[in-house]
């Protein structure tokens, strides 16, 4: 005789919540478990096997218990979305911040997208006076290597200079 419940046994629980896409398994178990005022942790237990209290829950058992089919709920659950790009993701089981974004380009493409560049400046050549153009954050307003390079001996002298 076998004392472990099988999935027809496991009742639906009163309150069920709608899984979010990408969201992982064990945050929806959170939400569920908080919708049904039971502790994460004891639903955890719960939904794993019972000859393996210690594992990752049960995919069918969390689908009996939520009345839906192992496979969509799965794939609902685990499949998240580049916000840029809309690729697959993996999931995001994770502790601290989901990734948004599948690379660096895509993070790169929503950044310049949130902040774009600043147009350039136009402003006289600090040495010659000709206009050149300038970013923000530009320290010295240089037209040319030649420019940088008188710039570089007048700083030398006058440090010389300075220092008897």
């Amino acid at each position: 005789m076998t004392t472990g419940m099988t999935s027809e046994s496991i009742r639906l629980l009163p309150f069920q919540v709608r899984p979010r896409a990408g969201e992982g398994i064990r945050s929806f178990i959170a939400r569920l478990a908080h919708a049904n005022h039971l502790k994460p942790a004891s639903l955890l237990t719960f939904l794993r096997e019972p000859a393996d209290r210690r594992g990752l829950p049960s995919w069918s058992r969390l689908a009996a218990v939520t009345n839906r089919d192992p496979d969509a709920l799965r794939l609902t659950l685990e499949t998240r979305h580049c916000l840029e790009c809309g690729s697959a993701m993996p999931p995001a089981d994770v502790l601290g911040r989901r990734a948004l974004h599948c690379s660096q380009a895509c993070r790169r493409i929503a950044r310049r997208k949130r902040v774009p560049l600043s147009p350039p400046r136009k402003e006289p050549c600090l040495i010659c006076g000709t206009t050149t153009k300038s970013q923000l954050g530009q320290r010295r307003l240089l037209c040319s290597s030649a420019c940088r390079r008188t710039a570089y001996l007048k700083r030398q002298l006058q440090s010389t200079h300075a220092d008897p």
